[in-house]
Formats: structure tokens, C-alpha cells, sequence
């Protein structure tokens, strides 16, 4: 049975970040003062049409870059159900590009490192 696709469109924040003194890993080691990388992803929509929803995460419609707080936008391919997993595959990462700070929009690029096995960017 064919089931519907729907793409899905998120923008993704990543920063550094410190653990604070006294704290502990999952080995019982101290990691305070360690930087760690945080990310945050915001869902905006989606759209029956793959077109459409690349169209929109280029042209930035709807401010998803959010004046650069989001450096990259992904576009996940799931269809009706609950708590589906995009697989890295399905999934089409987009980065910011500027021009003397200047936004220009989100171009295509490869899976960012940070991204490598990790899925529903979309969904929360």
C-alpha cells in the first residue's frame, strides 16, 4: 500500500556549551568546565510537495533562519504515523550562506557531522 509522503521542514541551532563545576559524567568522572555541543531544532511546517518544501527552506520563507540563529535547515520525508525516524538518507540538509553578514538563504549541503545517525530533527 502506497503511503502518502510528507516533507518536513526544521531549522537547527548548534552551540557550545560548559557543564557546570561539580558535575559528574555517567562514569562518575568530574566534567565540570568541559564544553559540550548543544542543539536545538524548531519545526516550521511541511508540505506534500518536495519541491515546494525545498523551495521554501531556500528562500527562507517564514524567516526560518531567524536573523542567524538557525545555521542549518533539514527537510525530513516521513509519512502519517507517530514518532517516525527520517533516515539519514531521506533527509536533505540545508546550510546558511552569507555575504558580508548578509543572509543569502540556506544552500544544499552533505550531512553535517553533528547530524551523522541522529533523526527526528523534526518532530522535537
Amino acid at each position: 500500500m502506497f503511503k502518502k509522503k510528507y516533507y518536513f521542514i526544521a531549522s537547527v541551532r548548534v552551540y557550545k556549551e560548559k557543564w557546570p563545576e561539580g558535575t559528574k559524567n555517567y562514569k562518575g568522572e568530574d566534567a565540570g568546565g568541559k564544553e559540550y555541543e548543544q542543539h536545538e531544532s524548531r519545526c516550521w511546517g511541511f508540505y506534500t510537495s518536495k519541491k515546494k518544501a525545498i523551495r521554501a527552506v531556500e528562500e527562507n520563507w517564514s524567516d526560518m533562519n531567524e536573523a542567524g540563529y538557525y545555521k542549518y535547515a533539514v527537510i525530513e520525508e516521513l509519512t502519517e504515523g507517530l514518532l517516525q525516524c527520517c533516515l539519514s538518507d531521506k533527509a536533505m540538509w540545508f546550510e546558511a550562506k552569507y555575504d558580508n553578514n548578509h543572509f543569502l538563504g540556506y544552500k544544499r549541503c552533505e550531512l553535517p557531522k553533528f547530524a551523522d545517525r541522529v533523526c527526528g530533527w523534526t518532530i522535537g
